[in-house]
């Protein structure tokens, strides 16, 4: 299955990926605290994303609470640089990639035309599991110069999930990601 999408609907992927076949967990980063109604696995093609390069995807994403117009999402991505990690900034605003704040996870949905258990992926949703297999990906599209800097290193990912009326945390997953090329 290709997955078809805008480039509003490629923000909610990278959300959840942000890249042998390697399983994975995204961890909570407040384990033990209340909240944790989002959680995610994904499987890649590769142990490592390949930059440039092609590359697939499996996630499955379960909603403890349904998603509505009330849901804001903050993303940080830190890239590995020797010792240290960077945080990478946002490129293209509330609709890109990298360590963003999106204020309506809703609104990035619009751009999906894959279907979510059978429905369009649109809000409301859940409380479901929802599963994609089989995600086409390329880095191909990426600047030279984000490409450059995108290979051979990790990439550490927090998202956080809060409601946006009452600014309660619904949920933080961490991963990582490593990157080859």
């Amino acid at each position: 299955m290709s997955f078809t999408y805008r480039a509003a609907g490629r923000s909610l992927i990278f959300l959840f990926l942000g890249c042998v076949c390697v399983q994975a967990d995204f961890s909570f980063c407040n384990a033990g605290q209340s909240g944790n109604q989002i959680s995610a696995t994904y499987t890649l093609s590769s142990e490592r994303i390949p930059v440039p390069g092609q590359f697939s995807a499996s996630l499955q994403v379960q909603l403890t609470t349904p998603i509505n117009d009330n849901i804001r999402a903050e993303v940080q991505i830190r890239r590995k640089v020797f010792y240290w990690s960077v945080v990478v900034p946002c490129v293209g605003g509330g609709q890109g990639i990298g360590s963003c704040s999106y204020s309506d996870v809703c609104a990035l949905l619009e751009g999906v035309t894959e279907t979510c258990n059978g429905q369009p992926c649109r809000c409301p949703l859940g409380p479901a599991t929802f599963t994609f297999s089989n995600l086409q990906f390329s880095t191909d599209y990426l600047h030279p110069l984000i490409r450059r800097v995108a290979r051979n290193t990790s990439f550490y990912i927090k998202i956080k999930f809060y409601s946006k009326s009452t600014g309660a945390l619904l949920s933080c997953l961490k991963t990582q990601l490593n990157t080859s090329g």
